[in-house]
């Protein structure tokens, strides 16, 4: 499991918008998105 995906994931979860998470973590909000994907991937499941 990729660490950035997991730190992309717990980031938005803490600040509850993609957005903000993308500030944070100095990355686009389609970035967040795309780690978001590559995550439920991973694990085989998808979030809501």
């Amino acid at each position: 499991m990729d660490n950035q995906n997991l730190k992309a994931f717990i980031t938005v979860a803490e600040l509850g918008s993609f957005s903000e998470a993308a500030d944070s973590l100095y990355l686009t909000q389609s970035a967040i998105s795309k780690r978001i994907a590559l995550l439920e991937q991973q694990i085989g499941k998808r979030t809501v």
